[in-house]
């Protein structure tokens, strides 16, 4: 018998990887304050909760994705959320972009209830959402994560493990960070290869041996 999973947060991030998991064949019960954001998961066969705490009631595995730590703090930690809904052995997973310290706290208090947790932010974007092609970055117990892998892998292509609560958000934002570096890095070159690249100092660039035809002087350089 399928696990039963439970999606709370079901915005631009949330609802195409909520459809993902459906697809796949996990029955799938589903939450968000905005109840258009749950039509479309409904036509496609999930069950629409009438709260948060409802979903992790009947739910085994609960993902949610919500804006920031303010609000996953809220939804979690508040007397009544989701740690105090959730049934000893049950498994939360916080796929939001939060702070370090958001996840670490909501680890402590779920293990304080016997409650399993795992940190699991994403990064991709809404085109890797919709593709299910995100990377995901797991902080928290590695046998946490071996059980929900399964249904991990219906909204990403590459899922890691990379230390305890509050590692994944630092890998998010280092890997954030490596990609931007990167775009900067090949606008410059572009820039280079159109000026010449005497601005920064790159003396008459030419393209590399791989490339078989070198880079000719633009307009701009003339």
């Amino acid at each position: 018998m399928a696990v039963s999973v439970g999606f709370i947060g079901l915005g631009n991030m949330g609802n195409p990887m909520a459809a993902n998991v459906l697809k796949n064949g996990f029955p799938l019960r589903v939450y968000d304050k905005n109840a258009k954001a749950m039509e479309n998961l409904m036509q496609s066969g999930a069950k629409a909760a009438s709260s948060a705490r409802d979903v992790v009631e009947q739910c085994e595995v609960v993902l949610t994705c919500v804006p920031g730590s303010p609000e996953s703090e809220e939804l979690y930690l508040s007397a009544g959320g989701v740690i105090d809904a959730a049934k000893a052995g049950n498994v939360l997973v916080d796929m939001s972009s939060v702070l370090p310290s958001t996840p670490r706290k909501l680890e402590q208090r779920a293990k304080a209830r016997g409650v399993q947790f795992l940190e699991a932010p994403v990064s991709g974007g809404v085109t890797g959402a919709r593709a299910a092609t995100l990377a995901i970055m797991t902080g928290g117990d590695p046998a946490v994560l071996e059980r929900v892998r399964p249904i991990l892998q219906q909204v990403a292509r590459e899922v890691e493990h990379v230390g305890p609560a509050g590692s994944g958000g630092v890998a998010k934002l280092l890997n954030n960070f490596v990609a931007i570096w990167n775009m900067i890095v090949l606008r410059l070159i572009a820039f280079g290869r159109c000026s010449r690249g005497t601005r920064f100092g790159i003396s008459d660039w030419r393209a590399g041996p791989s490339n078989e035809v070198a880079a000719e002087p633009s307009a701009v350089s003339r």
